[in-house]
């Protein structure tokens, strides 16, 4: 029986990690990407450049969408061509169409 178990959570596992793998596998072509680590940093690429910027609020132009990035003592570490680097209290990461 425990052998039953651990068998379905195993196949369960592998089958949630290859979900994961495929749609990370799938971005449309020329889409901005995200990395957020934790919540003190957020990596952009596919920035076209500052909409506004303060400590509370960030908001990146990306092409068709608008990325708000909004918390306490935000900074941009990095502001570089297509990429850029947001750091403080992310509270939270809104697109506006």
């Amino acid at each position: 029986m425990a052998r039953k178990r651990k068998s379905r959570a195993m196949h369960r596992a592998v089958q949630a990690l290859e979900s994961v793998r495929t749609m990370s596998e799938l971005p449309q072509p020329g889409s901005p990407r995200l990395e957020l680590n934790g919540n003190t940093e957020l990596l952009i690429e596919g920035c076209k450049g500052v909409v506004a910027y303060a400590e509370e609020e960030i908001r990146l132009d990306l092409g068709e969408l608008t990325l708000a990035v909004i918390g306490a003592d935000l900074t941009m570490r990095t502001l570089r061509l297509e990429e850029c680097a947001i750091t403080g209290r992310i509270a939270s990461v809104e697109f506006c169409g």
